[in-house]
């Protein structure tokens, strides 16, 4: 799963944007400006193994520099 979350406007705390299902493979174009998370979508409690590649591209800008 993926979410951005939006800078938010003078005075005004971040914005989440509405979470998009990622599954194997997806190729998304946010329609906001913002950070973007990713989050693993298990049931509480398992435990999981294995590896996620996760590949971005595009105009992306360091963020805390």
């Amino acid at each position: 799963m993926g979410m951005v979350l939006q800078e938010g406007e003078r005075n005004r705390p971040p914005q989440p944007t509405k979470p998009f299902i990622i599954g194997t493979e997806r190729e998304v174009k946010p329609d906001a400006d913002g950070l973007l998370f990713f989050r693993l979508n298990v049931p509480p409690g398992s435990r999981s193994l294995g590896k996620v590649k996760v590949r971005v591209q595009g105009n992306i800008a360091a963020v805390g520099r």
